[in-house]
């Protein structure tokens, strides 16, 4: 069994090499971002995108 740092790791390369295969099949890295995100939306529990939310407000301006 993978412990949380581990899990984490894999999420982060799989998520990038996802969107470096769309963006060389031409969606722009927002377009790709934001697919990625509708799918994940759908299939995951309401607890989830809230806690994505607390996430993005205090870790979005890092990325910037």
């Amino acid at each position: 069994m993978l412990d949380t740092e581990d899990q984490s790791k894999i999420i982060v390369e799989v998520v990038a090499a996802a969107l470096n295969g769309m963006e060389k099949l031409g969606l722009s890295r927002e377009d790709a971002l934001n697919g990625i995100l509708s799918q994940i939306s759908v299939q995951v529990e309401l607890s989830a995108l809230e806690h994505a939310i607390d996430l993005n407000k205090k870790y979005r301006d890092l990325l910037k």
